[in-house]
């Protein structure tokens, strides 16, 4: 649930975004 406040901040790029969560568990 801490990607929907992220995302609504900055809309950023799917790719980008799944790479990001990706590194951070």
């Amino acid at each position: 649930m801490a990607q929907a406040p992220l995302k609504a901040e900055k809309p950023t790029p799917r790719i980008l975004d799944d790479t990001m969560y990706s590194e951070i568990p």
